[in-house]
């Protein structure tokens, strides 16, 4: 949702993964003390929350499909503006799944800004003959930036 075109709306509980169902279940209590679980997902979209304040082409960028792969349960998009570029790779899948995909611009390394996952490997993603390789943990996405960014992302 944050990397998403459009105004993302959080409803309230959603950012701990409070339960709920049909009415009246829809509207239970706020979590005010979360479980360690629950501050962690709260932590991950506050995270994601920043990088769509940080990142100028995750609110006004037009959206390039990059990946598509069904068999894996795998997404990559690119969100570009003018100049600027965000990568988000999405990992739906139970297994850890290997991407290579085309970056839209021309940088020669991708550095991580955000994943929503605690063990996605840290550190920048060289592009080698215009393709650039990147592993997801299962259920997991990251968003990536030019490594020549001028501003510091923040990763779990």
């Amino acid at each position: 949702m944050m990397t998403a075109i459009g105004a993302p709306a959080i409803y309230y509980g959603d950012e701990v993964g409070l339960d709920g169902g049909g009415i009246p279940d829809n509207r239970r209590p706020m979590v005010w003390e979360p479980t360690p679980q629950q501050g962690a997902l709260r932590n991950c979209v506050r995270r994601l929350i920043n990088a769509r304040q940080q990142l100028a082409p995750l609110r006004r960028g037009d959206w390039r499909t990059l990946l598509v792969d069904d068999a894996r349960n795998c997404y990559s998009f690119a969100r570009v503006l003018d100049n600027q570029a965000v990568i988000v790779a999405i990992n739906n899948g139970s297994e850890p799944a290997t991407l290579e995909m085309t970056p839209p611009t021309r940088a020669s390394e991708w550095s991580l800004w955000v994943s929503t996952h605690d063990d996605f490997v840290r550190g920048t993603y060289p592009v080698a003959k215009g393709r650039m390789t990147l592993t997801l943990p299962p259920y997991s996405g990251a968003v990536l930036v030019p490594k020549t960014h001028s501003v510091g992302g923040t990763t779990p």
